[in-house]
């Protein structure tokens, strides 16, 4: 068993490095229990899936399920449940950004966090178990990822846009490279052969109107396997309604096709502190997490 958990911790780099790896991987058992239950997806295929009981917070646990031998799940899991890849802790900015959502709720005002690129849910639970009272608005291109993300999220407060971020309204085509459950990518279309999916792609600023219930945004949590590119390509004054963002970069797995460019130049225009743990950056507006503090700490 400890030879089987140790291959599942196996670095990400390496797996889209070896995608044969991975497909080695997916003949291992789950290193986590042996509960199971049954999925019927939205294309009328039933799957197996597994669940545990993972803990997010000192409120307790929650039961989480997951494909048993996809190794981006188990994964991702570890990321998010037991790294705590998305905890915010740990500066002083951060901890301004817990504040301001206990603060909201208090104050009975709806905070709204973004996940772009939501996959199985696990980062959109996380962040509802962590913040009561906030409300995720979760963005998954692939329909099997989305499916298993509303088994996740009963109960929780979020909507689900089945489709992906762009810098622009449109379509888009999804692919799947080889590297698994939590690599799909997008696309222009007509860029792509036949293997591709035809997708509806939608922009933050109609996606907040579409879902936020004029709530107040705090946190944009953004994973989307290079699609940072394009995002970040143009009309970014959502930015500067976000206290914080969250971000993976991809040019690790991208070389030499600038993904990341787009995304610092925006981040040098503006008066932000940068901040980097694990594979993410996080991105502080200071000035605007005070000024909501301030804000709302006056409201009675």
């Amino acid at each position: 068993m400890k030879i089987v958990e140790s291959l599942h911790t196996v670095g990400r780099e390496l797996l889209w490095k070896y995608p044969s790896i991975e497909r080695g991987l997916r003949r291992l058992p789950t290193p986590w229990g042996s509960k199971m239950s049954s999925l019927t997806l939205s294309s009328g295929q039933n799957i197996t899936l597994a669940h545990r009981e993972v803990h997010i917070s000192d409120i307790g646990s929650r039961t989480f399920h997951y494909r048993p031998n996809s190794v981006g799940d188990v994964g991702v899991m570890k990321q998010i449940f037991e790294q705590k890849d998305y905890a915010l802790h740990h500066w002083p900015q951060g901890k301004d950004i817990i504040d301001l959502l206990g603060l909201l709720n208090k104050k009975q005002r709806l905070s709204l966090i973004m996940d772009m690129g939501a996959n199985i849910g696990a980062s959109s639970v996380f962040f509802c178990e962590s913040f009561p009272g906030a409300k995720v608005i979760c963005v998954e291109p692939d329909p099997s990822n989305a499916d298993i993300l509303t088994k996740n999220m009963v109960g929780l407060k979020y909507s689900l846009f089945r489709g992906a971020i762009s810098n622009r309204r449109g379509q888009l085509s999804l692919l799947d490279p080889g590297h698994g459950d939590w690599g799909f990518r997008t696309a222009p279309l007509g860029l792509q052969d036949g293997a591709s999916k035809c997708i509806e792609a939608e922009t933050v600023q109609n996606l907040l109107a579409r879902f936020g219930e004029d709530g107040i945004p705090v946190i944009a949590k953004i994973d989307i396997e290079g699609g940072e590119s394009d995002l970040f390509s143009d009309d970014c004054e959502w930015m500067d309604m976000f206290p914080c963002v969250i971000i993976e970069l991809h040019d690790w797995m991208l070389p030499s096709k600038g993904t990341s460019r787009n995304f610092l130049k925006q981040v040098a225009a503006r008066e932000l502190d940068f901040v980097h743990r694990g594979e993410n950056i996080f991105i502080f507006n200071t000035m605007l997490t005070r000024k909501l503090i301030k804000e709302y700490a006056l409201l009675s």
